[in-house]
């Protein structure tokens, strides 16, 4: 076996002992770019009306990630007719809007917004189902802007949403027709492409 020098460690460890006193040795950097500080931690939704709450909240936070976490891969946003005869561009089908352009909107929702209070479920009309639950409900979203707007959008819709292993997930919304419906702030978000 053979026998370790230490005559090399004593210097390194002399510069060490030195530097120790001045602090560390690396210069801090600025952190990474990503998802920023959490306002919301979603819980997990074991129920359907928790999808609704984790919604609300992530909206009350301007945070994306948790609120498409509620959406399933097949999610469609269906307008009301009178909207969606407002943005044929927008809306080219009734079953065109997906989470990708879900996505979308919000990106530029949250960048215009200052705040943002939803209730989804503000009053549940009617709900029916096991697996797939479908609800009719009141729904008012105010939306706060940068440059001091501030409007409520306000209707009614129907939430379809699905039990997939332990986890429910929204995979339809589609509105009925209503003075204000957030189908109008969708279609006027994304009109420009």
């Amino acid at each position: 076996m053979r026998k370790r020098s230490f005559t090399t460690l004593g210097p390194v460890l002399g510069l060490l002992v030195a530097l120790g006193p001045a602090g560390c040795i690396f210069t801090p950097r600025e952190p990474e770019e990503g998802i920023g500080e959490v306002c919301y931690e979603a819980v997990p939704s074991t129920e359907a009306t928790f999808v609704f709450a984790n919604l609300d909240e992530s909206m009350a936070c301007l945070q994306a990630f948790s609120y498409l976490d509620q959406l399933s891969d097949e999610f469609v946003f269906v307008p009301s007719p009178s909207v969606q005869a407002q943005f044929p561009g927008v809306f080219s089908d009734p079953d065109s809007w997906t989470k990708e352009k879900e996505e979308q909107f919000l990106d530029r929702l949250f960048s215009d917004a200052a705040s943002v209070e939803s209730a989804l479920l503000a009053e549940t009309i009617q709900e029916s189902g096991t697996q797939e639950v479908l609800f009719e409900a009141a729904y008012e979203v105010r939306v706060v802007g940068r440059d001091g707007s501030d409007i409520t959008y306000t209707g009614e819709a129907f939430y379809t949403v699905r039990q997939e292993a332990t986890t429910w997930f929204l995979v339809r919304w589609e509105e009925k027709g209503s003075a204000n419906p957030l189908g109008q702030l969708r279609g006027g978000l994304l009109q420009g492409g």
